[in-house]
């Protein structure tokens, strides 16, 4: 297929998710909120802690995911103020989005478990959170959003497209085929890219948008390249701990990313391996239960 005609291509089918389908909005709050924290002139806690206030849902949501174990801290966190204040503004960030997201989308059947779902994305944002946290390289906040979100596009396609959904899983089931193959037969572009619309539509940053559009080849991406890396490597590490569903479970890393590693000064290489999936094990189990505080 010729450059062009791919790009026609694909433009049909943005058009057609964007205008026939209507991709789903953020909740207003939400945004709202999001748009303090992100404010480059600063938000001070008590303007935050209205908002969240506002809004008995997201106030539950964050007391009860700030008191958890995936925060370790010892006190007890009974107010919005302090829990902006213990956990940071990136952490309530990730807490707000995840949760959200979460409960944008609920649809189950036979070939799409939501929770299964779920619990192989919550499992790679955990990741990302500790490998943001032994590497120094990112803001944790940021690692857990980007892990959680990596496969979005897939849920675009089993709730908007669901007959072409259908057809992606016939083509694996009955002809063998691996997910992302299928996907580009059908559709003629992946969950990634669609994945990276809807992100779009939702102003977020553009290194989330990377991390989703290149999570598969981070080779390709011009910029964000070592968090694109991270989000390949714990999504392997994911799929060899046998952690949820991602519908695409063949364990496969791409060699591209130890050179992105080494050229940007992260200590990881293949040796490694071993070591990290023991250490990602015990992090995942320690966070047990997690997903079902965002829901």
């Amino acid at each position: 297929m010729t450059n062009n005609r791919k790009n026609i291509q694909n433009d049909s089918l943005r058009k057609k998710i964007e205008s026939i389908i209507k991709l789903p909005a953020l909740p207003t709050i939400v945004s709202k909120i999001l748009q303090l924290i992100d404010n480059p002139r600063g938000t001070d806690v008590n303007t935050l802690s209205k908002l969240i206030l506002s809004d008995q849902v997201l106030t539950t949501k964050i007391l009860k995911v700030a008191n958890s174990p995936f925060y370790g801290y010892a006190g007890q966190i009974s107010t919005i103020q302090r829990a902006i204040v213990v956990i940071g503004f990136n952490e309530v960030k990730s807490i707000l989005l995840s949760s959200s997201i979460m409960n944008m989308f609920k649809m189950d059947d036979r070939d799409f478990s939501y929770f299964k779902f779920w619990e192989h994305s919550v499992a790679v944002a955990i990741i990302m959170r500790m490998l943001s946290r032994t590497y120094y390289y990112m803001i944790s906040g940021e690692a857990f959003v980007s892990g959680l979100i990596h496969d979005i596009g897939k849920i675009i396609i089993h709730q908007y497209l669901y007959t072409d959904f259908k057809e992606i899983m016939k083509k694996m089931r009955e002809e063998g085929k691996s997910y992302l193959r299928a996907e580009r037969e059908v559709l003629g572009v992946t969950h990634s890219e669609i994945g990276s619309w809807l992100l779009k539509k939702w102003n977020m940053p553009p290194n989330l948008i990377n991390s989703v559009l290149y999570h598969h080849n981070p080779e390709l991406a011009e910029e964000d390249k070592p968090l694109v890396a991270f989000v390949h490597f714990a999504d392997y590490l994911v799929k060899r701990l046998k952690i949820g569903d991602s519908l695409n479970n063949e364990i496969t890393i791409s060699d591209s990313i130890w050179s992105i590693f080494e050229e940007n000064g992260i200590d990881i290489v293949p040796e490694d391996i071993d070591l990290i999936l023991e250490r990602a094990k015990s992090e995942v189990d320690k966070t047990e239960g997690f997903i079902s505080l965002l829901k």
